[in-house]
C-alpha cells in the first residue's frame, strides 16, 4: 500500500467560505481536533495576511507535536520571513508558496511576463529553504495552463529546492482521466525524492474525483478540507478522500487519518464555521446513514450492507440501525406492518391504522420518526 499524505487547509483556504472568519482561539480549538483527526500537514493560516493570522500560526506552531505546521505565503520574501518567523517554534515546519502560473492570472491579475513569475518562483523557493528544508510551491490555476508552461514552472521550484509540488485545480474545470494522464506523466518525469500534490476546488462538483485521479496517478499528497469547506463551491472533502481509498483497497493506496474521528471533526467545524452541510452530503451529512423506503427499510433489517457501504461506525458514528430506519410521507399500512411483523409486534387493524395516522402527522410537522419511535408508539397501543 503505497502512504498518502493528507494537507489539511480547513484553517486557511477554508476561511475563505463567505462569512466564515475564525478567531485565534476558534483556530487553536479546531486545530487540535484536527491533528487527532491525523493529517500529516495541517495549514494553519497566511502569516503575513493580519496579526491574528501569524498569532495563530505561531501559537499552533508552538503547541501542536504531531502533524507538520504549514504557513502559506505568497512569492514575496516579507511574505517568506513572516512565516519563517511565525513558524519557529514548529517541530516540524513548513513554507507553502503559492504563484498563478497561467497566462489568464500572470496576464490580467500579477501583470507579470511568464520569465518574471518564473524568476520569482526561483527565488522565493530558495529564500525559504534558508530557513526549512520543507517548502512546497503550489501552482495556482494550473489545469488552464499549457503542459509546458506548467512543467517549466515545476521544474523551476524543483530545482530550487522545493520538496512539494502540487498542482492546484483552482477553478475545478479539470476531468478526472485528464488530471490522472498528468500526473502519471509528472511522476514519470520528477525526481522520486520530489513529492507531488493535487488542490482541487469543487465549481463542478469533481474536486474528489479530481483527487483520486490525481492519487492514482501518481501524486502522493491530497490537500483540501474538512466538510469541503472553501470559497465558491468549496474544496475537496478529505473526508471523502480517505474513505475512498480505505474502502477502494484495490488502489493500493492508504493514509493516516483516524477513522473514529471524522464525524466529530466535521460537527466542530461546522458549528465553529456555522456553515452547514448538506442534509445528504457523503458520510457527515444527516441523512448520509438515514433509510425512508419501505423496500429499503424491509432489506436493511436482514442485511444493512444491502443498502450501505458500510456503516456510520465506520466513520466514527454510533447511531444503530434502529435510528437509521426513518418514516416518511410515504408510508403505507401494509409496508408498516410487515415491519412491525419483524419485531414480533401484530396490531389490530384500528390501533394499525391509528399508528399509521399518527406517523403521517408527526411527518407533516417535520417531525423525526424512526423505527425506535414507531415500535414505542406500537408497544404503547397495543
Amino acid at each position: 500500500m503505497r502512504p498518502i499524505l493528507f494537507y489539511d487547509t480547513t484553517l486557511r483556504d477554508g476561511e475563505q467560505t463567505p462569512f466564515v472568519v475564525f478567531s485565534v482561539e476558534q483556530k487553536l480549538a479546531l486545530a487540535r481536533q484536527l491533528a487527532e483527526l491525523g493529517p500529516d500537514i495541517l495549514e494553519v493560516g497566511f502569516p503575513a495576511a493580519s496579526e491574528s493570522e501569524f498569532t495563530a500560526v505561531s501559537r499552533a506552531a508552538e503547541e501542536l507535536r504531531g502533524p507538520v505546521i504549514a504557513g502559506l505565503a505568497r512569492c514575496r520574501t516579507a511574505d517568506i520571513d513572516t512565516t519563517t518567523k511565525a513558524l519557529e517554534k514548529a517541530q516540524k515546519p513548513r513554507i507553502s508558496i503559492v504563484l498563478p502560473i497561467s497566462d489568464r492570472h500572470l496576464t490580467a491579475s500579477l501583470r507579470l511576463s511568464r520569465k518574471q513569475a518564473e524568476d520569482q518562483i526561483g527565488e522565493a523557493v530558495r529564500h525559504a529553504r534558508k530557513f526549512v528544508e520543507d517548502v512546497e510551491y503550489i501552482a495556482t490555476d494550473a489545469t488552464r495552463t499549457t503542459e509546458s508552461d506548467l512543467f517549466s514552472a515545476l521544474d523551476i521550484a524543483a530545482q530550487a529546492g522545493a520538496a512539494t509540488l502540487v498542482v492546484a485545480d483552482t477553478v475545478g474545470c479539470g476531468l478526472p482521466e485528464e488530471i490522472k494522464s498528468l500526473f502519471a506523466r509528472l511522476r514519470a518525469r520528477s525526481a522520486p525524492s520530489v513529492r507531488l500534490g493535487i488542490h482541487c476546488h469543487n465549481d463542478l462538483g469533481l474536486a474528489t474525483a479530481n483527487s483520486v485521479a490525481a492519487l492514482a496517478g501518481g501524486a502522493d499528497q491530497v490537500e483540501g478540507t474538512i466538510n469541503g469547506l472553501g470559497e465558491r463551491a468549496g474544496n475537496t472533502a478529505l473526508e471523502e478522500v480517505a474513505a475512498i481509498l480505505k474502502y477502494h483497497e484495490s488502489l493500493g493506496l492508504t493514509s493516516n487519518i483516524n477513522f473514529d474521528k471524522i464525524l466529530e471533526t466535521s460537527h466542530q467545524v461546522r458549528e465553529v464555521s456555522g456553515v452547514v452541510v448538506q442534509p445528504n452530503k457523503a458520510l457527515v451529512g444527516q441523512n448520509a446513514f438515514l433509510h425512508a423506503a419501505g423496500m429499503h427499510q424491509q432489506a436493511m433489517l436482514a442485511d444493512p450492507l444491502t443498502f450501505e457501504p458500510f456503516g456510520p461506525e465506520w466513520v466514527g458514528g454510533t447511531a444503530s440501525l434502529e435510528d437509521r430506519i426513518i418514516f416518511g410521507k410515504f408510508l403505507g399500512k401494509n409496508g408498516l406492518k410487515r415491519l412491525l411483523a419483524l419485531d414480533g409486534l401484530e396490531l389490530e387493524e384500528a390501533a394499525l391504522e391509528g399508528l399509521v395516522t399518527r406517523i403521517r402527522q408527526a411527518i407533516e410537522r417535520r417531525e423525526f420518526v424512526s423505527r425506535r419511535t414507531v415500535l414505542e408508539w406500537a408497544k404503547a397501543g397495543k
